[in-house]
């Protein structure tokens, strides 16, 4: 299985819809639910848009035509939080263990690594997501807080939302 990684353009936001509302149903990782997800293509269209204009980036993940990831950067607007940046990442549950998270993290530090005045990415991750953690800390990023019980499963329980983050090196 080839993967290939490039950047989302707006002419992609029919497959970026598709896909997350597959991840949103298959996923108990994920803030939002697929019956909270109400985007149009018009939407996702604009969140591509304007996620490059606030200089972040967009990567997506191809197993031969098939989009099974995705991986997206915000660049904070904010002067005082310009010199960091925050990401979200999945990866479809067929695709798991096979590397695809760690490609397009490696893409988005190669990246990150490039842009001025960027010092700092940072991510948010639920505690009970032990795969994400373990990639993470693999890479670099290190546990900065916790906010306990943060999270509220329709079952009842919780898990924590845990922040972590990693400083670039720079050339």
């Amino acid at each position: 299985m080839k993967i290939s990684i490039r950047q989302a353009t707006p002419a992609d936001s029919y497959a970026i819809l598709k896909y997350t509302k597959k991840i949103l149903d298959e996923t108990p990782y994920m803030i939002s639910t697929s019956k909270e997800y109400l985007n149009s293509i018009e939407d996702e269209e604009f969140w591509t848009r304007q996620t490059y204009e606030d200089g972040g980036i967009i990567l997506l993940a191809f197993s031969g035509r098939s989009l099974v990831g995705l991986l997206s950067v915000n660049r904070h607007r904010r002067i005082r939080k310009r010199h960091t940046c925050s990401f979200g990442i999945s990866v479809k549950k067929s695709h798991h263990g096979k590397g695809i998270g760690s490609l397009l993290m490696n893409e988005m530090i190669s990246w990150a690594e490039k842009q001025p005045g960027l010092e700092k990415i940072n991510l948010e991750v639920f505690s009970n997501n032990i795969i994400a953690r373990r990639l993470y800390q693999k890479l670099g990023f290190r546990e900065e807080g916790r906010l306990l019980k943060d999270i509220k499963y329709v079952d009842g329980t919780y898990a924590d939302l845990i922040n972590m983050g990693m400083f670039l090196k720079k050339d």
